[in-house]
């Protein structure tokens, strides 16, 4: 209830790490989420200054507002580059740190919207948090069931809507029309759609004034899907229309409609060569399109009953440009589970190269955060370039990854496990994340690799048995939920030096500094020390040929080579 009238307290973090008092609310049509400066009165936001969908400034102009249709999930903790740069802020002691004010993981949260753009904050009180996520994942799940039953251009209008209407007025006038016309990319002279916004609104009945104050939402698709109409000399979706089922119905009138049969016979099996469909399919999908929300210049859906037998020639475009109309076989996007039972050895794997940057290999930025990104658009073979770093404040090494003898920032070996961590604990049943090592730590960094690898990941890291080792690689299904170190295997202690990466900047310097290890205390197995005798063995098979590329698989993010 209070998000959704005045807002509940929030410390907001910005791009540079500063942190701010906000407030955090939801419109009063759950199509919305707000951060402000200041509570909502009355439920009225006011003019936002400038919304966070546009290019996701620092934070000094400081009302935002994100579309629910644009967020692409939420996630607790501060695993995201705001977070590490308002944590640096406090730990060096920055000048600016009088405005980075502590931040306790618990209470901390981000919402992820439009691929990489990430809201990032932390509740007041402990025990909001959760209350807070828990309704805004509500919220999403009902946006997505609810989406289903919307058409494609009434969705992209609610996706701009929030944009153009900033003095939230609930309408848009002839100014702000034009600039929905923009974002779709549809050109007309202003003194065109002056002429052409004033006539529709005399159409439905809108006197002088209401057309000044503009349209609502519904009215506005109306009006859009009037142009559209009216653009086309003769319409595509018409022609097709006529050519399948003919101009005439039996009656002799204009033909307005299609019966299951006819769809069948004419579209589906004749002109589409289905094979794998019958009338019960056709029914269930007419019921279907007649359910969902388009918009429509003549008049509305009239087929209140039988909604199964006939569609109108608007919902067979709707059909036309839907995912059940996809050139793409939908047969080939299904998952075989029975698929993930071969050796891990014969699957290409989705797969990510110098996972940890945001940009270029010379000077860009290095970040946890990058991890779960690769994690969540598919990727299952993530790559780890260490480093020795420093050492705190007890005399403990801190392995870093980052771009070797280069410019880019570094972040720590733990972050990293942390979050793969974060990302295990919401994907329990995800295939194996392989952490592909290019190890150039020496022997006192490699133990604390070690050491974190097994703390942090405990269960979640796969740890083969000695008489695994002697056999097949494991299968994608057995591994589920686990992370799978991968890296060259020296032959012994004293193995020639040699270079995981094709990069010229790397072939100086050996990936491996083994030195005199003694087996009495450690082993060394795919380039990380382990303690124990030999006994704790991490995956030390044969190199595994890994296929860089950002072809996403549907399903599995694995498939048999």
């Amino acid at each position: 209830v209070e998000m959704g009238s005045r807002g509940v307290n929030v410390v907001k973090v910005g791009t540079s790490g500063k942190t701010k008092k906000s407030f955090l609310t939801v419109s009063a049509d759950r199509f919305t989420v707000y951060i402000t400066t200041s509570k909502v009165k009355d439920g009225k936001i006011g003019l936002l200054r400038r919304v966070i969908s546009g290019d996701g400034g620092d934070g000094e102009q400081s009302e935002r507002a994100i579309d629910i249709g644009s967020i692409d999930r939420i996630q607790k903790g501060q695993i995201t580059h705001k977070f590490e740069l308002a944590r640096k802020s406090i730990s060096i002691g920055s000048p600016r740190r009088s405005r980075c004010m502590p931040l306790d993981p618990n209470r901390c949260f981000s919402i992820m919207f439009r691929g990489e753009r990430t809201l990032d904050l932390m509740t007041e009180e402990f025990d909001n948090r959760d209350e807070i996520l828990d309704i805004l994942n509500k919220i999403l799940e009902v946006y997505q069931s609810a989406k289903s039953q919307v058409g494609n251009d009434v969705a992209l209008l609610r996706y701009i809507w929030i944009d153009v209407d900033k003095d939230k007025s609930n309408t848009i006038d002839c100014n702000e029309l034009g600039k929905v016309l923009t974002r779709i990319n549809f050109y007309m002279k202003k003194s065109q759609l002056e002429s052409t916004y004033q006539s529709f609104g005399k159409i439905i009945g809108l006197d002088k004034s209401t057309r000044r104050k503009g349209l609502t939402f519904e009215q506005c698709c109306t009006f859009l899907h009037k142009i559209k109409r009216d653009t086309w000399q003769v319409k595509p979706v018409n022609q097709i229309w006529f050519d399948l089922f003919g101009e005439f119905m039996n009656n002799g009138t204009q033909r307005t409609r299609v019966s299951a049969e006819s769809f069948l016979r004419k579209f589906l099996i004749k002109k589409q060569k289905e094979k794998d469909v019958d009338l019960e399919k056709v029914r269930k999908m007419f019921e279907r399109l007649n359910q969902l929300e388009i918009a429509n210049v003549a008049s509305p859906n009239t087929l209140d009953s039988d909604t199964y037998m006939y569609i109108d020639k608007d919902r067979f475009e709707a059909y036309l440009m839907s995912a059940e109309n996809d050139v793409f076989d939908p047969k080939k996007e299904q998952f075989d589970q029975a698929c993930m039972k071969y050796s891990l050895s014969e699957y290409w794997i989705n797969s990510s190269h110098n996972t940890y940057l945001t940009g270029d290999q010379l000077a860009s930025q290095s970040s946890v955060e990058m991890y779960m990104y690769a994690l969540y658009r598919g990727c299952r073979c993530v790559e780890l370039d260490t480093w020795d770093g420093d050492y705190d404040a007890h005399g403990v090494p801190i392995p870093i990854v980052y771009h070797g003898r280069t410019m880019t920032t570094k972040i720590t070996f733990s972050d990293i496990i942390e979050a793969v961590k974060v990302f295990l604990n919401f994907n329990s049943e995800s295939y194996p994340i392989i952490f592909s090592l290019e190890n150039h730590c020496s022997i006192p960094f490699q133990e604390v690799m070690a050491k974190q690898l097994l703390d942090i990941l405990g269960d979640y890291l796969y740890i083969p048995s000695e008489a695994s080792l002697k056999g097949a690689l494991p299968s994608p299904e057995s591994l589920r939920g686990m992370v799978v170190l991968k890296g060259r295997r020296p032959a012994g202690p004293t193995t020639e030096e040699y270079n995981t990466d094709d990069e010229s900047t790397d072939d100086e310097e050996s990936l491996l500094h083994t030195g005199e290890i003694s087996t009495d205390h450690v082993s060394v197995h795919g380039q990380i020390l382990v303690e124990g005798n030999g006994l704790v063995h991490l995956l030390h098979y044969p190199l595994i040929s890994f296929c860089y590329t950002y072809i996403f698989i549907p399903g599995g993010n694995y498939f048999v080579a």
